[in-house]
């Protein structure tokens, strides 16, 4: 389950760009770059911690334009899909200790950090749609039941 919804995570995510790229208000939107790069920069801060290199993603400000920043976007999921490739049902209950969390904190356990990364990105995918609506766009059907209903199709980056 956790690797079909790493798959339709991607589709959506390649959805959301797409639009944004047809809207062409959207990719000079600082609020709308903004929440993008954030969707993508937790999505990169949790794999290293799960590949056990915690690493601070670069920042929106490193990226000379938003081709240059999806070019980094786009090799997350080469990696995630293939560290999750990986797991077996031991690994996916070991602790994962987060250096962001709170030193009190309960630990997670990797299944429930990758379940996290999934919901933590539809979350911003949704503000995301709500500014391409903003900006005259037209937000894709990003649903994980649409990406059932069409046949689970792989993302779409072009």
């Amino acid at each position: 389950m956790i690797a079909d919804l790493f798959r339709a995570m991607e589709w959506s995510d390649a959805l959301m760009w797409k639009a944004a790229g047809h809207t062409p208000e959207a990719l000079d939107d600082t609020r709308l770059r903004e929440t993008i790069y954030h969707l993508h920069e937790v999505q990169h801060a949790f794999l290293s911690v799960w590949r056990g290199m915690p690493a601070r993603p670069p920042s929106l400000a490193q990226f000379p334009n938003m081709a240059a920043f999806q070019v980094w976007m786009r090799g997350y999921y080469e990696q995630a899909n293939a560290f999750i490739a990986s797991l077996d049902e031991e690994a996916m209950n070991r602790p994962v200790i987060l250096p962001w969390a709170d030193k009190n904190a309960a630990v997670p356990t990797l299944r429930e950090t990758l379940l996290q990364v999934v919901m933590h990105s539809t979350h911003h995918r949704g503000q995301v749609s709500f500014r391409l609506r903003d900006l005259g766009g037209q937000p894709p059907l990003v649903d994980f039941i649409q990406w059932l209903w069409l046949g689970k199709p792989a993302a779409d980056w072009s």
